[in-house]
């Protein structure tokens, strides 16, 4: 009798480290799963957030030239003004034009 008992109890053993070892696979999958979501969840995020910057840069370099060329248009304009030389130039007495009557030929 003694030796039936042992058996049982073995079963009995074997099947709980069985469902043990089941509910701890089945835990350790479903967090692992969490994990794996979340890491995702945030590289998509990061990634959302780079693009946004990229595009932010863009623009910034791009109105970074336009105000670099206004201020090289100005700086230029305001060379040419203080420049001596043209104090020095005279005034155009009288304007002519060419007009459409020039240009026939006689």
């Amino acid at each position: 009798m003694s030796g039936k008992k042992y058996k049982t109890r073995l079963s009995t053993e074997t099947n709980k480290t069985i469902k043990s070892l089941m509910v701890t696979l089945a835990a350790m999958i479903v967090v692992l799963m969490i994990a794996f979501m979340g890491t995702l969840s945030e590289n998509a995020e990061k990634g959302y957030t780079l693009e946004q910057q990229k595009l932010k840069n863009d623009h910034l370099k791009s109105e970074n030239a336009v105000i670099t060329r206004q201020v090289g248009t100005s700086a230029a304009f305001s060379g040419i003004q203080e420049n001596s030389k043209i104090d020095n130039m005279e005034e155009l007495e009288a304007k002519t034009y060419i007009t459409r009557e020039d240009n026939k030929v006689r």
